[in-house]
């Protein structure tokens, strides 16, 4: 039976799937538009790339009234949900959702993460779980979840930001080595390996992140969204495979 490999980083704003089918890649978007010319420039830029489905989200309807406003994210949270399954479908054909093993990864949360409503990413990502696991969606299937530091270790590293993943992705570690020069030195345990290799990871999108100019004079260099999160989808569904080769199904 073929295996294919499903990552998923949800988050409020910007939801992301990494779909690995046949040494093949695929992504999915699921954002809300961002308010800013540039940032929504680059949205739809992405939705050129042959490899790269973006749907913009609709927008919830917000209320005054406490309880109304809370069921209205419940709702919302639903047909997003539904969304993101019909775009996973629509990237499959019908013989890899009957008669494939589909193996789904979803990054865990994190709790140190202050940009986001914790609570509300929870509970939108359990809608999420719930609608895959209820509605049957694939035939067969197994569903895991990888907390952030395992997903970053399988990237090279626990303590990696969402800028080092960005760079292990598209093979440059110039920077790597310059930021941890200390920790790579004093290194004893092999926490560090600075050899990541997928030798299928090809395509439209790895090509645009090559390409893609990031200020480095900063304190603090950011990968502009969709792209963090389209990276950080890749790297879970890496673990989800990681896994299915040492212990297959």
């Amino acid at each position: 039976m073929k295996n294919i490999f499903l990552g998923i980083d949800y988050s409020l704003k910007s939801p992301a799937i990494c779909i690995i089918n046949n040494d093949t890649y695929k992504w999915i978007s699921h954002p809300a538009p961002l308010p800013k010319k540039p940032d929504f420039e680059r949205q739809k830029n992405v939705t050129k790339l042959d490899d790269v489905k973006l749907i913009f989200k609709e927008e919830r309807e917000v209320s005054e009234e406490y309880s109304k406003n809370e069921f209205s994210k419940i709702n919302h949270y639903r047909q997003s949900a539904l969304a993101i399954i019909d775009l996973i479908l629509d990237e499959l054909s019908a013989d890899d959702v009957e008669n494939s093993m589909v193996h789904i990864g979803f990054e865990g949360f994190s709790f140190g993460s202050a940009s986001n409503n914790l609570i509300d990413t929870i509970g939108a990502t359990t809608c999420l779980k719930v609608l895959l696991i209820e509605k049957q969606v694939f035939k067969n299937y197994s569903l895991n979840i990888y907390s952030p530091k395992q997903i970053k270790k399988l990237a090279g590293y626990g303590s990696y930001d969402k800028m080092d993943l960005f760079d292990v992705f598209i093979g440059n570690y110039d920077y790597i080595k310059v930021k941890y020069a200390e920790n790579i030195k004093k290194d004893k345990k092999g926490n560090f390996k600075l050899d990541y290799n997928d030798e299928h990871l090809s395509g439209d999108f790895v090509e645009y992140c090559q390409n893609l100019p990031i200020k480095r004079t900063v304190k603090k260099p950011k990968v502009p969204k969709p792209i963090d999160d389209l990276i950080d989808s890749y790297f879970v569904a890496c673990c989800v495979r990681s896994k299915v080769l040492v212990n297959p199904v």
